[in-house]
């Protein structure tokens, strides 16, 4: 073999080389696509989890033009999207999406894309930010237009450019949340879902529903929440696990997400009770729409359940406030545990809600708020009034907003 070869062999791999190829093909056919008279969108979904806040516009899009083609980043599974082409060549991994110079838009419902330079970077958030003061800078800064979620998302972002002194010119656009349209719409019918679920929909149905980070309800209390839910027999009661705490064990960030625990098996334990059931699934709004109460710690999916104007329980956790989250959100502006108990912009409704501090109160504060309907009710009405723009036509706004972004009249 000439040694030339060898030499080349030595010091570039055989991905690197895939890798440049599938760059070079891609690229090669967005520049056929843009002389075709289309615009090219990047869709970012690292995680197959981000795709209900993406899919309702890409929907919404597909109605209003045809003068779109889509590419796709993923990590490790490509999601499907109906009307758009995921074979090989319109897929790769997110991490060469900074190598696409040839698309015109890169599309993301996260701030931690990789995305290329010169391209028109528009960030549409996977819910109302919540945990944090400010979103990171550095990554922040990198998009030319934010989407907006409601009126408390717009003060959280001006607060973040005033606070980090941003002098590029960022377009912030009032879009709301795509995701919750068919939720605010009344699509969903609660007995249906319960009845699917081999619940009585005459009960009053209790949501689980925590975030994932160490020192939350699910990790810090663990058995003895799920023991406590075990006690309301009076109640159907369903647990909707984040997605990031139902990672395969396969998962390179599993003990990230998880701390080493499979949660499915733990919450599988308590199945033998007729009225709890485990589900498992991307889409939480028909679940939202079937049940009476939430019980969450820090989420933004209480927001969701807000606007419904339903009450919501909020677990305390000091573990989380005291540890995780100056370790974990350092990099978040002026981020800190009072901040985020107190300020309406990051505590996810917090306080409007129903706060328990002893884990073993959780079952009596559910019975309490099930027949104290009216509690804090004023505060939540004047509450969901800042959280959304655009109920139940968001997907409509977004795609309204995209298309004139990237230069087509509809």
């Amino acid at each position: 073999m000439p040694r030339f070869i060898v030499t080349f062999r030595r010091y570039v791999s055989f991905a690197a080389i895939t890798a440049f190829l599938k760059v070079l093909v891609v690229n090669v056919l967005m520049l056929i696509d843009r002389l075709k008279g289309r615009r090219v969108i990047i869709l970012d979904l690292e995680e197959v989890t981000l795709l209900p806040f993406i899919s309702p516009v890409i929907r919404q899009l597909q109605i209003s033009t045809n003068k779109l083609s889509y590419y796709t980043g993923y990590k490790t599974v490509c999601p499907a999207i109906d009307g758009v082409n995921s074979d090989y060549y319109h897929t790769f991994n997110y991490k060469l999406s900074k190598c696409m110079y040839a698309a015109n838009m890169f599309l993301s419902p996260h701030i931690w894309g990789e995305a290329p330079e010169r391209v028109v970077k528009v960030h549409m958030p996977h819910g109302h930010p919540v945990k944090f003061a400010c979103l990171p800078k550095e990554p922040f800064e990198k998009y030319d237009v934010h989407f907006l979620t409601g009126l408390l998302h717009r003060q959280q972002t001006e607060f973040t450019i005033a606070y980090y002194g941003i002098k590029k010119d960022i377009s912030l656009l009032d879009v709301g949340l795509p995701k919750s349209d068919k939720l605010l719409s009344g699509h969903y019918r609660r007995q249906a879902i319960l009845e699917e679920f081999g619940l009585c929909s005459d009960k009053p149905t209790v949501l689980y529903a925590p975030s994932w980070e160490e020192g939350l309800s699910l990790r810090a209390f663990g058995l003895q929440l799920f023991d406590q839910l075990a006690l309301l027999t009076e109640f159907n009661v369903l647990v909707k696990l984040h997605p990031g705490s139902c990672v395969p064990e396969s998962h390179p960030s599993y003990d990230f997400y998880t701390g080493g625990t499979n949660w499915q098996m733990v919450v599988d334990r308590y199945l033998s009770r007729k009225n709890i059931r485990n589900i498992i699934s991307d889409d939480i709004d028909p679940l939202l729409a079937a049940s009476d109460i939430m019980i969450t710690d820090i989420s933004g999916a209480a927001l969701e359940f807000l606007l419904m104007k339903k009450p919501v329980i909020y677990i305390d956790c000091p573990d989380f406030f005291e540890t995780t989250l100056p370790g974990l959100y350092k990099n978040y502006g002026p981020t800190t545990a009072e901040y985020i108990k107190n300020d309406p912009k990051s505590n996810a409704g917090r306080h409007v809600g129903f706060l328990v501090e002893k884990i073993t109160d959780l079952a009596s504060t559910v019975r309490f708020a099930i027949n104290t309907p009216g509690y804090k009710m004023h505060e939540r009405e004047l509450f969901v009034e800042k959280i959304r723009y655009n109920n139940g036509t968001a997907a409509k706004s977004a795609a309204d907003n995209i298309l004139k972004v990237i230069g087509i009249s509809n």
